[in-house]
């Protein structure tokens, strides 16, 4: 009886765990994939008026959602440093044992289809930063959303519920990323490494909000057929809708308020475990391989994706001093609390995007210590939560900027232009910048990229 009465409990309270709202409606947490939906306070916004619902709590809980599925998305497909040093090695069948090639260092941001060589590692590090600064091909500090008053079911629309909150709104998302990878070469075919990002993630979001009276009324305190608030005192006051409930005076007069919230957070990300195997000849390399990332971070304060997935993929490239590469996959992936509601208890997570992944370019043997390396980097992205700039015909007829929420799929394409430089043996430095060619998705315009390698015989 006592073993069934725990199991019982057990299995309760693991329901209870997986049903439980990521955000809750009472209470704030620190958490910063609660910092948009909580930006009001926990509940979304509601007015201070005691003597009438002047709720707007729906609108503003519902208006920024995407905001958290695109950074879930973006995480899930960061790219980061090609694992390999760019030295590689070679049977000599007359010397019987590896000797490194004198060939380029290859790409940086791609995967060369070349494997590393049997019983050999390589290790690196490399820093990223990424400053988020557009969704969509919206500015993330200048976002306009009209926030609606709500109306209870069944009843009949008064005409002061015809007010709307007009908010102007900032959003400061950057992302520090340190990469730490390791290959080893398993046969002189197959690679097998992993990579394990480091980050630290800073989230600010700030909302200026402004209500728009449709049906105003001069200040007098007899004002009752058009304003049911209160002071303290127990005056009637004459409007519906205001930020100070103090006195008759501030809530007449307070139809501005500033809301803030964010925070930032710091771990290790998700890892990314892969192999790869290549056929090699004299002028080509044709590789095959799967990467698989390992939800790891903590997807709630933005550390991670939330979603296990799997890409495999294929990628060639000719040897020459002009050696151009190819590099093709997809990627899927499984569901995510950034995908979810976070303020909804039966919504909790949904499914990331899939994606078809596609780069290509050219590394050059500039000289025997430096390559040069450009490359186009891109992904089409399926279904995804986006936004769009619409508009909200108020009261007056007026057309008031309001960003909408859709489902659709996009491309995100990059160029990069890096370079790799022998310093001493085989340690090598490089350095990378990424510029966005297109506006899809949340996306920085420009990433920045330096890092050591390795590798050991």
């Amino acid at each position: 009886m006592k073993v069934r009465l725990l199991a019982c409990l057990l299995v309760g309270s693991v329901v209870a765990s997986l049903s439980a709202q990521t955000c809750s409606n009472t209470s704030t947490n620190n958490r910063l994939i609660c910092s948009v939906p909580q930006m009001y306070g926990p509940g979304g916004l509601t007015l201070p008026n005691n003597a009438h619902e002047a709720h707007f709590a729906s609108s503003s809980l519902s208006a920024f959602r995407p905001l958290n599925t695109a950074i879930g998305e973006e995480l899930s497909s960061l790219l980061l440093g090609s694992s390999g040093s760019g030295v590689s090695f070679t049977y000599d069948a007359k010397l019987q044992t590896s000797v490194s090639t004198e060939e380029s260092f290859g790409p940086i941001l791609t995967d060369r289809p070349e494997t590393l060589g049997q019983k050999k590692i390589a290790v690196g590090v490399a820093y990223q930063y990424f400053g988020f600064g557009e969704i969509d091909g919206l500015h993330l500090d200048r976002l306009p959303a009209v926030l609606k008053h709500e109306v209870p079911p069944g009843s009949t629309p008064q005409k002061y519920q015809n007010d709307y909150l007009n908010t102007s709104n900032q959003v400061t998302l950057n992302l520090h990323q340190v990469t730490i990878y390791g290959v080893f070469g398993v046969t002189r075919n197959l690679d097998v490494s992993i990579a394990v990002p480091i980050e630290r993630v800073h989230l600010g979001v700030t909302s200026n909000a402004f209500i728009v009276r449709t049906q105003p009324c001069e200040f007098d305190h007899s004002c009752t057929d058009k304003g049911v608030g209160t002071d303290p005192a127990g005056n009637l006051c004459g409007e519906f809708h205001y930020f100070d409930a103090s006195s008759c005076t501030a809530q007449f007069t307070s139809v501005s308020k500033t809301f803030q919230d964010g925070g930032k957070s710091s771990g290790v990300g998700d890892l990314i475990l892969r192999a790869k195997y290549a056929l090699k000849g004299e002028k080509y390399a044709i590789a095959g391989g799967v990467d698989v990332r390992i939800p790891t971070g903590d997807a709630k304060n933005f550390l991670g994706a939330g979603a296990p997935g799997v890409t495999p993929y294929v990628t060639a490239a000719y040897k020459a001093r002009f050696s151009p590469h190819i590099r093709f996959g997809y990627e899927w992936n499984g569901d995510s609390v950034l995908a979810g509601n976070p303020t909804d208890a039966t919504a909790t997570s949904s499914s990331l995007p899939h994606e078809f992944l596609y780069s290509g370019g050219v590394d050059v043997w500039a000289t025997r210590r430096i390559t040069i390396a450009a490359d186009l980097l891109g992904q089409r992205v399926f279904d995804a939560s986006r936004l769009k700039l619409g508009s909200y015909p108020d009261f007056f007829g007026n057309s008031v900027p309001d960003i909408q929420s859709y489902t659709g799929s996009y491309n995100s394409d990059s160029v990069a232009l890096g370079a790799k430089a022998r310093l001493i043996g085989r340690l090598i430095l490089t350095f990378n910048i990424t510029k966005r060619a297109d506006s899809g998705g949340l996306h920085a315009n420009v990433v920045p990229l330096v890092g050591l390698s390795y590798s050991l015989r």
